[in-house]
């Protein structure tokens, strides 16, 4: 290479070799470490094959770049040492020191390069494969969502979920759709049952508001009726009140002149009359609230069982819709020419009427 400085072949040491003493004569001159640096380029260059597709070719990239750098750490080194010794000529070894560094770095990341660009893609497939799982676990838990929500809120959360793509998860794609389907089957299940349990408690509900509103009729009826009786033992009282006051003035008047007595048994008759009147009106104010109340509590129970009677026809005839479209899928299947038994044709439509047959449903 030079009087000064000659190549070391071995592969496991520096690539360059500064001779005994050289070691001013190598720093000092710009150009000649220019040169050199340009030298050990050309050489390491050389060596290098772009290819990292087998083990081997990367094994000897990083081999290549590792004895750049320790030819970087060996001339920076003698470069120290040289310093150390000369301290009038500092400054410009040790810009020649950073050039070596600087110009060696350089080239180290250049031979490097191609290895660690495949580094950083096994990295970015690596951090794309955990992406995916992450994916699936998600879907996979999808059912977890639906805790503490009702039907109409559950409706909304399944109809946002999305069928995987296959640019989404390249070679588990097919794993991604089973979560997906298997998910999406768990969901659909909480749903009918959420939707099932919401029905029955709104059919408990209004049975228990039909009871609550027949329990206060009678009520009301009794306190009715108890109202027309204290009215009519207060008449009756007044009356015989009135009765007992009209004899007092009866008797006391048999003392008095004989007009006297004829007066006063005619107040004691027309007070009779009067208090019979206000007895018969006060008992036909009675009868009249009882036969409302009586009227009011029968309309309630006919309104009652007129609804009930409705929600039985309404589930009677979904009943027997859903038999008349299972019977028309049996006779469709029956007449495909499959080889099933009558027995297997039923169990085939019973499984697909409970959703256990994916993508497969009967449309009532």
């Amino acid at each position: 290479m030079s009087d000064l400085v000659v190549l070391v072949e071995s592969t496991d040491l520096e690539i360059v070799s500064v001779k005994q003493g050289s070691a001013l004569e190598v720093f000092k001159d710009v150009s000649f470490i220019d040169g050199l640096l340009d030298q050990i380029g050309r050489a390491v260059m050389s060596q290098v094959v772009d290819d990292v597709s087998t083990v081997k070719a990367r094994k000897e990239i990083a081999s290549v770049a590792h004895r750049v750098a320790r030819t970087k750490t060996y001339l920076d080194g003698v470069g120290k040492d040289l310093v150390a010794e000369l301290k009038v000529l500092p400054a410009l070894i040790d810009s020649n020191r950073k050039t070596v560094r600087d110009r060696l770095d350089g080239l180290k990341d250049r031979v490097r390069k191609p290895l660690t660009d495949w580094e950083d893609e096994q990295k970015r497939i690596e951090q794309r494969k955990k992406d995916i799982a992450q994916e699936i676990v998600e879907i996979n838990s999808r059912p977890t969502l639906l805790i503490g929500l009702s039907a109409d809120q559950m409706s909304s959360v399944i109809s946002d979920f999305v069928e995987p793509s296959p640019q989404d998860f390249d070679e588990r794609y097919h794993e991604a759709i089973e979560a997906h389907n298997s998910s999406l089957a768990q969901c659909n299940e909480l749903f009918a049952a959420r939707k099932l349990l919401e029905a029955r408690e709104r059919e408990e509900y209004e049975k228990k508001v039909a009871k609550e509103a027949r329990i206060k009729a009678e009520q009301e009826a009794q306190a009715a009726i108890k109202k027309a009786e204290d009215e009519r033992l207060a008449a009756e009282a007044e009356a015989k009140a009135r009765i007992e006051q009209a004899e007092a003035r009866a008797k006391k008047a048999e003392q008095e002149k004989l007009a006297t007595e004829e007066k006063a048994r005619n107040e004691k008759i027309e007070a009779e009359k009067r208090a019979e009147a206000e007895r018969l009106a006060s008992e036909q104010r009675a009868k009249k609230v009882a036969e409302e109340a009586a009227a009011k509590e029968r309309a309630q129970i006919e309104e009652q069982n007129r609804i009930e009677a409705l929600e039985k026809a309404k589930r009677e005839a979904d009943i027997a819709h859903r038999r008349d479209v299972n019977n028309a899928v049996f006779k469709s299947i029956s007449g495909l020419g499959i080889d099933l038994t009558e027995e297997q044709i039923k169990s085939l439509i019973v499984a697909i009427e409970k959703g256990k047959i994916d993508h497969v449903k009967i449309q009532y």
